[in-house]
């Protein structure tokens, strides 16, 4: 089972601070982030039910300029907003046909990330073959500081994922796939995390004809409750588990009436 403490870290605190407006003060994201400390400490943080022979949107990292965390948080993203099955793994080399990269990891849709200067294309869809590629040099073009080209990525990351799993258009406007007509440079001015719930019910429905269902995302607490829970990996789930499989100190006691029971 994927236990997604850290997860939650990283999802639910983004998913309420990245969109905080400017004039927010330090004390309301000191307020929110304590909120989301208590919320995991009480629950145990979230996880995913184990959903045997479900296919994955894969993701290939084949480059090391963009950190694993800036895959997480994009991803992380994801997963909440649009419940995407997601797989991400380092790769050492990518090469073609990517069609058979799609049947050798039995992916859904395959996401292929590189960082070739030889292309300066940020994006490179194959629709009918399952793939498609995102080029961290090409977002590079002008050589922009980390924080630019890891915010590019992230919006060139949600875009490709958008457009490969059947979630390209919305009737919203501002949505990670918006037309851009100036170029790369463009993606400066992209949310990320912005997608439109027309968009996840397009692609919930694409995914799911190639096998992927929406994951189960639930509170350790509630997964103990429903029987499915693996067992406690730190102190936060095993106080968690203790409190739900402790046997109650003031059980309920029902008395026998014999004027009801007629």
């Amino acid at each position: 089972m994927k236990v997604c403490i850290a997860f939650l870290a990283a999802a639910q605190v983004m998913s309420c601070c990245v969109g905080a407006t400017s004039n927010q003060t330090l004390t309301d994201r000191q307020k929110l982030i304590k909120e989301h400390r208590e919320f995991i400490i009480r629950t145990g943080g979230y996880v995913i039910k184990p959903d045997p022979g479900n296919r994955a949107v894969v993701i290939a990292n084949a480059q090391s300029r963009i950190p694993t965390k800036t895959f997480r948080r994009a991803l992380g993203y994801l997963r909440f907003a649009a419940k995407i099955n997601f797989d991400l793994r380092d790769v050492p080399t990518v090469n073609e046909p990517y069609a058979k990269m799609v049947q050798d990891t039995n992916a859904a849709v395959l996401v292929i990330v590189v960082d070739k200067k030889d292309s300066s294309a940020p994006i490179v869809l194959s629709p009918d073959e399952r793939w498609c590629i995102v080029n961290v040099a090409a977002l590079a073009f002008d050589n922009p500081g980390d924080v630019v080209l890891q915010a590019r990525f992230r919006a060139a990351l949600v875009r490709a994922i958008c457009y490969s799993c059947g979630g390209g258009s919305s009737k919203n406007k501002a949505v990670p796939t918006a037309p851009l007509s100036g170029g790369v440079g463009d993606y400066d001015r992209l949310l990320p995390e912005s997608i439109a719930p027309d968009q996840v019910s397009f692609m919930s429905a694409y995914l799911l004809e190639l096998g992927s269902r929406p994951i189960t995302r639930v509170t350790y607490e509630v997964a103990c409750q429903e029987g499915w829970a693996a067992a406690p990996t730190n102190k936060i789930q095993q106080a968690v588990w203790n409190r739900v499989h402790s046997i109650p100190d003031k059980p309920i006691k029902i008395e026998f009436d014999p004027k009801k029971d007629k």
